[in-house]
């Protein structure tokens, strides 16, 4: 074998042929962008698919990659009978009119002068100018803080999928405050899951698709009224904020709710009654839950009830804490009897330390005779120090 025989082998095994296989026609699809239902003014973009398989051919490639298919397609297509398009396999419409209306279909002719024909696709333009429509849950827009809120735009007649719906809240010429992809049946939805009174406003929704971006009209205003259902809550105690050990006190929470809660007349208004129920909160921790009197009442008080104690009224959602309140023990006549007694043994002190000094030189003088039947008596071996003190220690315990 000679040398050339062996590279051109060698070449042949490193650089397999490349085979193309000539494709068959066998289907054709015309897809419309973005639908088929449209509003005048939007664009238009029709797109001729046609669908490919591999021909016979008398090559046999051994490795596994498919073998490009290649043919030589020409397009073209119609309105009716008119051909609107010829030559490309997308039509391009800017802005569509009612003229533009009609049945489409898509013709391909492959190199074998084989032709096959789309199904007929109905393009429907509508010239009236589309107004989505807003609707708000609870119905008349009156709700109270923390509640939710819901919007649901809709586009009348218009189901299909590809609109983007937008809502604007007080001024329509600003940037919408949600955006939101629509799902089939031509709508969406926008929620304010814990509504404030800063989310108290006028409302309006619109649409849009395409690209670049058409929209519709706004829609019609809704208005939204957020109400606090609570003015204020407020927490009291009695007898008093300082209780002595052993007696009972209690705690009072109540809550001033907004007219509307009381049931007032309000025509157009769907507002209910509302129940209140109150949690009391010691040093941050609940000691009752869900109280409908709004009372805690301890009948012994002890040190383990002293500390720092506010109330939560609540009604559905919405909540609203009081100011705090300090329960102390009365300690005032330990205070006092400490006070005195500090006094007491600041005056006394020298004048006891000062006869101390002469019954002690008296005694040394006089051996103690006249000092020891005098003043003190037998009670010289008491310290008058600690007769005070044990004497104001007694009281304080008999209080």
């Amino acid at each position: 074998m000679s040398f050339l025989t062996v590279f051109l082998l060698s070449t042949l095994v490193a650089y397999p042929l490349s085979v193309s296989v000539q494709a068959k026609l066998t289907s054709v699809v015309l897809k419309a962008n973005p639908g088929l239902l449209l509003v005048q003014g939007e664009a238009l973009t029709l797109t001729c698919i046609a669908g490919l398989v591999p021909g016979s051919h008398n090559n046999h490639q051994q490795d596994s990659e498919p073998s490009p298919l290649t043919t030589a397609l020409t397009y073209s297509i119609q309105r009716g009978n008119t051909t609107v398009s010829s030559g490309s396999q997308v039509l391009l419409i800017d802005r569509v009119t009612k003229s533009h209306s009609g049945k489409y279909r898509c013709n391909v002719t492959d190199q074998s002068g084989t032709q096959r024909y789309s199904k007929e696709v109905q393009v429907t333009v509508d010239e009236g100018l589309l107004m989505p429509t807003l609707s708000v849950e609870p119905t008349g827009g009156q709700v109270y803080g923390d509640n939710t809120v819901t919007f649901a735009c809709h586009l009348p007649g218009h189901p299909e999928l590809g609109w983007q719906f937008y809502w604007y809240k007080d001024r329509r010429d600003t940037g919408s405050v949600e955006q939101v992809w629509g799902s089939a049946g031509g709508g969406a939805v926008y929620r304010l899951w814990r509504a404030s009174v800063t989310h108290t406003g006028q409302y309006w929704c619109r649409a849009g698709r395409g690209q670049p971006v058409f929209y519709t009209n706004y829609s019609q205003t809704v208005s939204v009224n957020v109400t606090e259902v609570f003015i204020s809550v407020t927490l009291s105690a009695s007898p008093s904020t300082v209780v002595k050990e052993g007696s009972a006190f209690n705690l009072s929470c109540e809550a001033q709710v907004s007219q509307q809660s009381h049931g007032l007349s309000h025509p157009g208004h769907n507002w209910t009654e509302v129940v209140v129920k109150f949690t009391f909160l010691r040093n941050g921790w609940p000691v009752m839950r869900d109280s409908v009197s709004g009372l805690y009442r301890v009948a012994r008080a002890s040190s383990c009830y002293m500390g720092t104690y506010s109330c939560v009224a609540s009604t559905g959602r919405s909540r609203r804490s009081s100011h705090e309140v300090i329960i102390t023990l009365d300690n005032l006549s330990l205070i006092l009897v400490t006070c005195f007694g500090t006094v007491v043994i600041l005056s006394v002190a020298p004048v006891a330390f000062l006869m101390r000094l002469c019954f002690m030189r008296c005694k040394w003088q006089h051996s103690g005779s006249q000092c020891d039947s005098g003043l003190f008596g037998s009670t010289t071996t008491v310290s008058p120090l600690y007769v005070i003190i044990q004497c104001s220690d007694s009281e304080v315990e008999d209080k």
